[in-house]
């Protein structure tokens, strides 16, 4: 399905077992941004919400949507006016997995319904699998942050960040919107 702008996307009928939703979104403006909301976890119970901004060709997989709610199939996809996107949706079921608490006491896996872990699993730009540091996030900006080894000393790798086709973004201006749209 492609798109300009803010559209709904049809997952038809959803399975009984779904705990989330599964979006690609392949970009085919150069600029603009689009956002989603995210499943609630116990630092967002509300949901929250995951956005980027566009580069052309750039495909991006958001895994934890909201499943859709009140007897709808759609989820509704935030985009930017003039934004134009692909998108390849489906239903999928998952289960939050325990965290790892390594030798200092910190947690490290993967966010899910509990929250955020202290080292978030994170991939580098060079394909290298790691660790960043979750409370340093919100301070990251173009350059570079170390990915560490579970152990959160150990730097496995740099990274640069934001990643040329992919940068997280503020994206309060879709709140309104998709809360609109949910009314």
């Amino acid at each position: 399905m492609t798109n300009t702008g803010t559209a709904s996307v049809d997952l038809g009928a959803i399975p009984a077992n779904a705990t989330g939703v599964i979006v690609d979104l392949t970009y085919i403006s150069d600029t603009g941004q689009v956002a989603m909301r995210t499943i609630p976890t116990a630092d967002y119970p509300g949901g929250s919400m995951s956005g980027v901004i566009c580069s052309t060709g750039h495909t991006s997989r958001t895994d934890n949507v909201m499943v859709p709610g009140d007897g709808t199939t759609l989820i509704t996809i935030a985009a930017a006016p003039g934004t134009k996107w692909t998108a390849t949706a489906q239903y999928a079921t998952s289960t939050a997995t325990e965290w790892g608490i390594n030798a200092r006491g910190q947690s490290y896996g993967v966010p899910n319904v509990n929250g955020f872990p202290d080292l978030t699993s994170m991939r580098a730009s060079n394909g290298e699998r790691g660790y960043v540091i979750t409370r340093e996030h919100d301070f990251w900006d173009e350059g570079f942050i170390n990915i560490y080894e579970a152990d959160g000393m150990t730097v496995a790798t740099p990274t640069t960040i934001p990643d040329e086709k992919t940068r997280w973004v503020d994206v309060t201006w879709a709140l309104e919107l998709l809360l609109d749209d949910t009314a």
